[in-house]
């Protein structure tokens, strides 16, 4: 709210006379007090002026950022710390949640573009399709800090060969595969504490479905396993049987 000085009001501009603050009992105007007034609000104008600049270069300075250099390795406001210390909770049953989640998209996705090409080309067509939109879908899902791929013991592509975890939890799907367990129960998950290398894993078991033997079963049709020739002179990946296990979804997080 602007204050009075003798008769002035102190705005951001000039000072306004209040000449109907000096008028007389009769009415008019007392033209000596409009005098002080004005005298006193150019005094007070003055005085303002020596502090206006000081003030302005001090308003300007407050508002940068602050110049000194972040610490080494500190993280900023705005990005989160890239690492998980070993005294920090992990919510592994989210994680695994999380994982198991992408695992079913991708396996959804790759079903509906299979049946796609399968309904439009053939078995060919499918191989070919699956060849192509495997990787991209994969590579879609891996962000956020998460890998997702494919892998197994018998390969089609070799690029997708199990590390020693992988390798584990295929040998432990199949012991439990023959104990009876159900497919679709067939998971596992371990947290990996290492300071500043902490990895979550994730694998989900792919069993072989009366679908899958078009391209990996016992009886592969002539222009298919030309086909899967072809595009894979590696591959491994045939011959199963339904039900077994041919292979799992493997997730990565790491901080």
């Amino acid at each position: 709210m602007p204050r009075t000085f003798g008769g002035t009001v102190e705005t951001s501009s000039r000072p306004i006379m209040l000449v109907s603050a000096h008028r007389n009992t009769g009415g008019q105007v007392d033209e000596r007090a409009v005098s002080r007034g004005r005298r006193n609000g150019v005094k007070y104008a003055r005085r303002m002026s020596r502090f206006a600049l000081p003030l302005a270069v001090l308003i300007a300075c407050g508002s940068c950022s602050d110049p000194r250099p972040s610490r080494p390795g500190r993280p900023t406001p705005s990005a989160p710390a890239s690492s998980v210390s070993d005294a920090e909770p992990v919510d592994e049953i989210a994680l695994a949640g999380e994982a198991r989640a992408k695992a079913s998209e991708l396996a959804q996705r790759l079903q509906a573009q299979l049946q796609a090409a399968m309904a439009s080309g053939g078995p060919s067509a499918a191989v070919k399709a699956c060849q192509a939109v495997a990787p991209a879908v994969a590579a879609e899902l891996s962000r956020e800090g998460w890998t997702v791929r494919r892998t197994a013991t018998r390969l089609r592509n070799p690029a997708n060969a199990p590390d020693e975890w992988e390798r584990a939890a295929l040998s432990g799907f199949e012991q439990r595969l023959g104990a009876g367990e159900a497919a679709g129960e067939l998971e596992t998950f371990k947290l990996n504490r290492n300071g500043p290398n902490t990895s979550f894993r994730y694998a989900k078991a792919i069993v072989t479905r009366p679908v899958c033997t078009t391209c990996h079963g016992q009886a592969i049709a002539p222009a298919v396993v030309a086909t899967l020739d072809e595009l894979y002179p590696l591959d491994q990946a045939r011959g199963f049987a339904e039900g077994s296990l041919r292979g799992m979804f493997s997730l990565t997080k790491r901080w």
